[in-house]
């Protein structure tokens, strides 16, 4: 009883983990994106 409490808990956390490190990721590829996007912008304004 007591370690299917404790898997359950340790799953819930888990997965909290994962959700967390996939927003995160996602974060950082938009963050990328946008910097690489203003980049081209001011070189085809330099040009």
């Amino acid at each position: 009883m007591v370690i299917d409490e404790l898997l359950s808990v340790l799953l819930h956390w888990q997965l909290h983990a994962v959700a967390r490190n996939s927003v995160q990721n996602a974060v950082a590829k938009v963050v990328q994106i946008e910097r690489s996007a203003k980049e081209n912008l001011n070189f085809l304004w330099q040009s």
